[in-house]
């Protein structure tokens, strides 16, 4: 095993994929930016095909790791675009291109849930009104424009969780993302089914909420693929002694930067320790192995906003 690791980071922009390594101190050694089109069928609409996401982050993650010789892979961290829909049928597949954060053409749909859900309640319940850049109102316009789309519809995914799905092979959100949903309840930390039901939207549609700084998985041998050449990504069941895991990372009001590492397997470090937000002034974030103990564990930092 390297004595010398780093973690790496993949945001999943409107504009591109960045994807990053910081090593053990919190220092970024390497930055690659991949880029992709962005979709407008009409005024007002934006759309992104995930596979090109999807093609950015293998490619990105390819340059960094040629530059990593000798350095170990010890976990993978995703952030990404809020607010957008990844809708999945049965198989895992996507069934159209996905609907943007900046997306306005769900102006119907806002006032559908409106009339279901008085504003009051969606701002108490999950502290926002309906909004066309929001995630629900983008599942209620599926349902109306393209009925057929919304008829094969299994999974609703956000952008950088589809990225996690491809990488893992498991469909998960995180709370700070699904806060920005519409159909979150943010006093349980649970999918609002009360909300979902009402408007005759299966809350299964949705996936499992895990914890921001929560390990998700193992990359799988398909995701591995790109590294193998240069540096291997150590995964789960290989002879390397730890695989690389890939957590759902603070998003865009995380509850902490440093994650608990109780909750990180052994000698892996905590991807959650890689923030989109900068640190409280005064305070540190690093991706330490031994996070000090009034920054990570027991405690945690709060990030401010940029």
């Amino acid at each position: 095993m390297s004595e010398r690791t780093v973690t790496l980071g993949i945001d999943v922009g409107t504009s591109g994929i960045k994807a990053v390594a910081v090593d053990d101190h919190g220092v970024q050694t390497i930055e690659v930016d991949r880029g992709y089109p962005l979709l407008t069928p009409r005024p007002g609409w934006t759309e992104q095909r995930p596979e090109d996401w999807w093609n950015a982050a293998r490619d990105a993650l390819r340059e960094v790791v040629a530059h990593l010789e000798g350095v170990e892979v010890a976990a993978v961290g995703l952030t990404g675009q809020m607010h957008g829909m990844v809708p999945l049928d049965e198989g895992g597949d996507v069934i159209r291109p996905a609907l943007l954060w900046n997306d306005q053409r769900t102006g119907e749909a806002v006032r559908e849930i409106g009339e279901v859900v008085d504003r009051a309640t969606l701002i108490r319940r999950g502290g926002n009104p309906a909004i066309t850049g929001f995630q629900l109102a983008k599942v209620v316009w599926l349902r109306r424009a393209e009925p057929e789309a919304y008829a094969r519809l299994r999974t609703v995914l956000f952008p950088k969780d589809y990225l996690g799905l491809r990488l893992t092979g498991r469909a998960v959100a995180e709370p700070s993302d699904a806060s920005g949903s519409n159909a979150f309840d943010l006093a349980h930390g649970t999918w609002d089914r009360e909300i979902l039901e009402a408007l005759g939207i299966d809350p299964a549609l949705y996936p499992e909420v895990v914890a921001s700084d929560a390990v998700v998985g193992a990359l799988t041998p398909d995701a591995a693929a790109p590294a193998r050449a240069t540096t291997p990504l150590p995964r789960q069941g290989s002879a390397s002694p730890a695989p690389t895991w890939v957590s759902a990372v603070c998003r865009s009001a995380p509850p902490a930067c440093c994650s608990r590492h109780s909750r990180i397997p052994p000698r892996t470090l905590a991807a959650a320790s890689t923030c989109s937000r900068t640190p409280t002034a005064g305070t540190t974030c690093s991706a330490s192995r031994s996070p000090p103990p009034d920054r990570c564990s027991g405690s945690t930092t709060p990030c401010s906003p940029t």
